[in-house]
């Protein structure tokens, strides 16, 4: 058994023991490197959950975000149609897409974004594009214009 002195009453104690069984000093055990690399790994793994809930692959069952959230999701319905490869499609995040949408009043929405999806090449493009979404009142929404920048 391996023993240190303690700090506080310089008596010799076990290296295992959490308290001087002397003095009652509460022995503090240092760290080694493989803690830190274990919180380290924490952090990460969290930094990725919060991205992977953040991101905003949702279909158009997913809508209960409010009226600019649902005039983004029923946008990206129109865009996937227009596109050679929808499933390749990919759009912002929920944290960035939020910025995407202006609110013209009236039920009315303006979303400038972009998706990323592959051509009829296979290479994978990214394309902006223009939505005016409108709301017809309750459930009933229309799109008044869908226009892709080159």
């Amino acid at each position: 058994m391996a023993l240190i002195n303690c700090p506080e009453c310089k008596k010799e104690v076990s290296k295992t023991a959490k308290v001087c069984p002397h003095c009652g000093y509460k022995l503090k055990k240092k760290k080694g490197c493989l803690y830190y690399i274990g919180i380290a790994i924490l952090i990460v793994i969290g930094l990725v959950i919060i991205e992977l809930a953040t991101q905003d692959n949702s279909s158009s069952s997913d809508r209960d975000f409010g009226g600019e959230r649902l005039a983004y999701n029923l946008s990206k319905d129109y865009v996937l149609q227009n596109l050679k490869s929808p499933k390749s499609a990919e759009f912002p995040g929920l944290f960035e897409s939020k910025n995407h949408v202006t609110d013209l009043g009236g039920g009315r929405y303006k979303i400038v974004s972009w998706v990323d999806s592959k051509n009829s090449f296979g290479a994978e493009i990214r394309t902006e594009y223009t939505c005016i979404m409108v709301n017809k009142g309750g459930d009933k929404w229309g799109i008044e214009d869908l226009k892709f920048d080159k």
